[in-house]
């Protein structure tokens, strides 16, 4: 009878122990990384994982007869055996940032090739304290290459989010600074309405109608006068507004990147600009240009911007003159829109591609946007851009775009 029991008792665990069986036969075969230990007296193979047939070619029982020197490339075993040593000497002194180490290696396949691998290695201690085993797993360095890949777009999106960030801090001192002062004075000027208009009752009520007229003049010339500052200060803040719009709406704009011929393009800029440049008297010259991959839309924009500008910021103590050249080399066609104005110093030139920032307000129109807004646009199209410029004799601004479809932005190859 006891006998019995022990027989039903055995049938009860097996089910346990073969769903077990199954489960591991499942990791096993799903793991794609190769799991090893391995012997380090004898330099055999004590376990070895199924997936080293996918990466290798060999069986699990082929794997588990080599030898250390013969799952590896020579250069590679070498290596191993000069820094492995002193590496265990380490770990068993206590020092614990030697206990687990990764690095890329070459490990023969079955049909004679090598595959590129990064191996993680962990040191195993017997109850002695003493190192005598190795576990690892061994995984192709395509998929590392991935992983490391997805960790650079990871730490791009994070820059890209920092930029974001600033511009918004940008943003939130403009709105509180920039567009508050239109605001102040539309509050100014309206005291001053309800101040005049006070004055324009207190006479009607103590004054005959000679003397009221007299006055009355007097008073209107007064509200009209704020009434056109308030006109002024609403133009200014609805520019703003306007602008600001504008600027955030470029990083959502749907960019159909393809070949712009660029002659084309400029001479479009250029006849839009033509009142200004022929009441300016500048002379406009224009190379031969190379086409670019681009918006066609947004580098448009981008140009007339700098046409703007340079015909904005022209000497008007010398015949104004811009150039607009153009060169390629290899994958990249670089721009540059030449001016003979008025200069920018050195203090200020990274400053005039910040929002809102204008180099001297008295000259020119606008409200400090055209120039950052030249700058998204170029990054947004993989390109750069900066300035080279000297007071007194005029700007250069070279902006650098792909010459075909497959250059990537310079930053994000870097």
């Amino acid at each position: 009878m006891k006998e019995s029991q022990t027989d039903s008792e055995k049938q009860r665990v097996t089910p346990n122990q073969n769903s077990n069986l199954i489960l591991q036969e499942l990791v096993n075969e799903c793991i794609t990384d190769v799991i090893w230990e391995m012997d380090l007296a004898r330099q055999k193979f004590t376990y070895v994982s199924p997936a080293v047939y996918r990466l290798r070619g060999f069986t699990v029982e082929e794997a588990m007869q080599e030898e250390l020197h013969q799952s590896l490339h020579e250069d590679d075993y070498h290596y191993i055996t000069n820094h492995l040593p002193p590496r265990i000497s380490h770990y068993e002194n206590g020092d614990e940032s030697f206990r687990i180490l990764t690095g890329e290696f070459r490990q023969p396949r079955k049909d004679g090739s090598f595959a590129d691998v990064e191996i993680t290695t962990i040191l195993l201690k017997n109850s002695l304290g003493k190192v005598d085993r190795i576990a690892g797993v061994t995984r192709e360095i395509k998929k590392t290459r991935q992983r490391k890949r997805a960790e650079e777009i990871i730490k791009l999106l994070n820059a890209d989010l920092k930029l974001k960030n600033r511009e918004m801090e940008q943003l939130i001192y403009i709105t509180s600074h920039d567009l508050r002062s239109p605001l102040v004075n539309i509050k100014g000027f309206n005291n001053e309405l309800q101040y005049s208009l006070k004055q324009y009752k207190d006479l009607h009520n103590d004054f005959g109608s000679a003397l009221l007229t007299e006055k009355a003049s007097l008073i209107e010339k007064d509200i009209n006068e704020s009434i056109e500052y308030i006109n002024i200060s609403i133009d200014k803040m609805d520019r703003l507004l306007k602008g600001l719009l504008g600027y955030s709406r470029l990083g959502r704009m749907i960019r159909i990147p393809a070949q712009i011929f660029m002659n084309n393009l400029v001479a479009d800029v250029i006849k839009t600009n033509e009142y200004q440049l022929k009441n300016s008297h500048i002379v406009i010259e224009i190379s031969d240009l190379p086409s670019c991959w681009a918006s066609e839309q947004m580098i448009n924009q981008a140009f007339s911007n700098l046409l703007s500008n340079a015909i904005n910021y022209r000497d008007d103590n010398k015949k104004g003159f811009i150039k607009i050249s153009g060169e390629q080399s290899d994958n990249l066609v670089t721009y540059c829109i030449e001016d003979n104005g008025i200069g920018i110093e050195p203090q200020h030139q990274e400053k005039v591609f910040e929002l809102f920032y204008r180099l001297n307000p008295q000259k020119g129109e606008g409200e400090g946007l055209g120039l950052p807004t030249v700058k998204k646009i170029i990054e947004l199209n993989a390109g750069k851009i900066r300035l080279e410029s000297e007071p007194g004799k005029g700007s250069k601004f070279f902006v650098t775009l792909p010459a075909e479809s497959s250059v990537q932005n310079p930053e994000l190859t870097d």
